[in-house]
């Protein structure tokens, strides 16, 4: 059975680099609707590139002609993520598919981790994932049974 991804909406965090940026792109070339949330932080967490998101957003939607949403949040933000799945509800309507990808690193010893690092790492690691799958799971399960209702 082939999963048909064309028109779906998927949101993905921490997708203007690496790993997300890849599942973004593979998305997209599957027609996919894309969502990326990435304020922009680096790898080591340090706040690097406010318009990435929207830089790459711009790039694969003229590359794959699909829509493509660019939000510049961070996923820590409890208030940022409700506005941002408000913001993706208006535009798109639905949410289909949720990666949370959004990672930061620290220097891997944890004798050198200040405190301040540490929660940065579980903020945006833990508490970010949170966010994320706490405020569409919701939405996502209110569609499922609307989507049940119309098949029954």
């Amino acid at each position: 059975m082939e999963l048909e991804l064309k028109g779906k909406n998927a949101i993905i965090s921490g997708s203007s680099r690496g790993i997300g940026l890849a599942i973004a792109k593979a998305l997209h070339k599957e027609g996919c609707n894309v969502i990326i949330i990435d304020p922009g932080y680096t790898i080591n967490g340090n706040h690097d590139e406010k318009n990435i998101a929207e830089n790459i957003a711009e790039d694969i939607r003229n590359k794959y002609n699909t829509e493509t949403l660019a939000i510049t949040k961070d996923v820590s933000n409890e208030t940022d993520m409700q506005k941002s799945i408000e913001t993706i509800m208006r535009k798109f309507n639905n949410i289909d598919i949720v990666v949370n990808n959004a990672a930061i690193l620290r220097d891997g010893f944890v004798f050198k981790y200040s405190l301040e690092d540490w929660k940065k790492v579980i903020d945006i690691n833990l508490t970010g994932a949170f966010n994320l799958i706490n405020k569409t799971s919701k939405i996502m399960k209110e569609q499922s049974k609307k989507d049940n209702n119309y098949n029954h």
